[in-house]
């Protein structure tokens, strides 16, 4: 995708040494984009957007990086790192030709095992989890998240020659009706209840090299149960073009 500038002037506050860049854009002969448009990164990790030239003869291709959110995201060097959480936008502007292209990126806070002594309720899922249908690799990591608050992340466990996923998911609620004397410690549960929804959850999946999110299509409602066994673990598979 070719972009040039059609503003007369813009200025723009670079990020690696807080100077202003000044520059007057022309309609220019060459283009650029980047190797991706969307960025998903979590707090702390780093990654890079690589800028694509045409013709790809271009012998300067010096990029200033620019973010509209140092809180979120910012650059070291060519890297760029996730700060905090929240999403921002990134601008590249080539030196030389003084073409850009943008990318929106998400940031998102480290995933943390949930404290239990906060949820009275919790179920195991035995899974094995894929991708593209090839098995995860230890950059890749699992979790369970309801409403965007992560209630469980997976760990690998080996059993003989098994190596399988246990996820177990924290949840609020009480998955076989609503509240009695025998759920005292349940502080969701009002006396009147008499019919408990359960909370639902979406699996992610992200991985720390490529700083890609990946989301599983189906939910899983938490109901209390054990799901998959060593016989037949459940299926997590995740899909790169999903």
């Amino acid at each position: 995708m070719k972009k040039t500038i059609t503003i007369l002037l813009l200025t723009l506050q670079l990020m690696s040494c807080g100077d202003m860049l000044d520059f007057t854009p022309s309609v220019s002969p060459y283009g650029m984009t980047f190797d991706r448009h969307e960025y998903y990164l979590m707090e702390g990790d780093t990654g890079r957007i690589t800028p694509i030239f045409s013709p790809d003869t271009i012998s300067n291709m010096s990029i200033y990086w620019m973010t509209n959110n140092r809180e979120v995201a910012t650059f070291h060097d060519n890297d760029l790192v996730g700060v905090s959480r929240g999403e921002t936008t990134i601008t590249g502007v080539s030196i030389e030709y003084q073409i850009y292209d943008t990318c929106h990126v998400w940031v998102m806070p480290k995933w943390e095992l949930p404290d239990p002594r906060q949820y009275p309720y919790d179920m195991v899922v035995y899974a094995l989890p894929t991708i593209d249908g090839q098995p995860l690799t230890d950059s890749q990591e699992v979790a369970a998240v309801c409403d965007d608050e992560v209630r469980g992340i997976g760990r690998w466990v080996s059993w003989g020659d098994t190596r399988y996923m246990v996820l177990r998911i924290y949840s609020y609620f009480n998955a076989k009706g609503p509240y009695s004397e025998m759920n005292p410690l349940d502080p969701m549960y009002p006396y009147d209840m008499t019919e408990v929804r359960p909370e639902r959850f979406v699996i992610r999946l992200y991985d720390h090299d490529t700083q890609t999110l990946y989301e599983l299509p189906d939910t899983i409602d938490f109901d209390g149960e054990a799901h998959g066994s060593l016989s037949a673990l459940y299926p997590l598979n995740f899909k790169s073009g999903d």
